[in-house]
């Protein structure tokens, strides 16, 4: 089978986000708690590691070791949007009276865990399995990093929409805004993992990218806390702010790439990976 998905790597790769799907969505049917949901990612991450292993053998997993201050250090600017969702919440709670939750630190410390478990499942499924995967079918074409990374950013945008109900045009416009802005955020993370193929670095970073809009949902009971953690309300205002976002994602692709992409030697990444 190993040998078979090392050969076939784009259909390991597809096979791998088809299985993702099957996993998360077999476990919601059986609840939603975090604790489920914990289990669920974890399955989900053994499964991404397998056909991780059977892509490309031990090479990704060898450097999760290494460049973890490198990663934090050049890549924290992709927290930008979800730290300004963050410091509008700080506001909303205190202005809505909000109430803290009683169970607050085992509710905070499951919602880190579940966070940081789905940031890595979504790298190694969307970045680590998807560029090893793609990016030696692609290596005799013009520009095997950008259709890997356009390839990839499409796939896990759509994966984030695919799901959802569509409800009018607004719906839909909103539907591409998400797949956008999630495909721009995918690109930021895969030059990272060009320049240090540090998948566990990277989904650290990702978690925290998910748990900043969220954390209140973990802190707080009242209905402040649900109306500031999220912003895909399905309204004009929606719009707006996935705009907003899109616009902050560039900004910040393009200072990753400079910071980052400048620096990747890609005939020589091309020639080792």
């Amino acid at each position: 089978m190993i040998h078979f998905f090392r050969k076939h790597t784009v259909v390991a790769w597809a096979l791998s986000v088809l299985l993702s799907f099957v996993i998360l969505i077999g476990f919601m049917l059986i609840g939603d708690s975090d604790g489920i949901n914990i289990l669920s990612y974890c399955v989900t991450n053994l499964m991404l590691c397998f056909f991780l292993y059977a892509i490309s053998g031990k090479k990704t997993f060898e450097r999760c070791g290494s460049q973890m201050g490198y990663v934090l250090r050049n890549g924290w600017p992709v927290l930008i949007f979800p730290f300004i969702f963050f410091a509008f919440g700080i506001v909303g709670i205190f202005s809505n009276g909000a109430q803290m939750n009683t169970n607050w630190p085992i509710r905070l410390g499951s919602g880190i865990i579940l966070m940081m478990l789905a940031g890595i499942s979504e790298e190694l499924g969307y970045r680590a399995v998807a560029c090893d995967a793609l990016l030696p079918k692609l290596r005799n074409t013009r520009h095997p990093f950008l259709y890997t990374a356009a390839i990839s950013g499409v796939v896990f945008g759509v994966s984030h929409v695919i799901l959802g109900g569509f409800d009018g045009w607004l719906s839909v416009v909103l539907a591409v805004l998400k797949v956008c802005t999630t495909a721009v955020f995918g690109a930021s993370m895969m030059i990272l993992y060009w320049k240090t193929r540090n998948v566990l670095a990277i989904g650290i970073l990702h978690g925290a990218y998910d748990l900043l809009p969220m954390i209140f949902d973990y802190l707080f009971v009242t209905e402040a806390a649900t109306e500031y953690s999220g912003y895909s309300s399905g309204d004009m205002g929606s719009m707006v702010i996935y705009l907003i976002q899109l616009v902050v994602d560039l900004l910040v692709l393009r200072h990753i790439y400079k910071k980052v992409g400048t620096t990747i030697n890609y005939q020589e990444v091309l020639k080792n990976w």
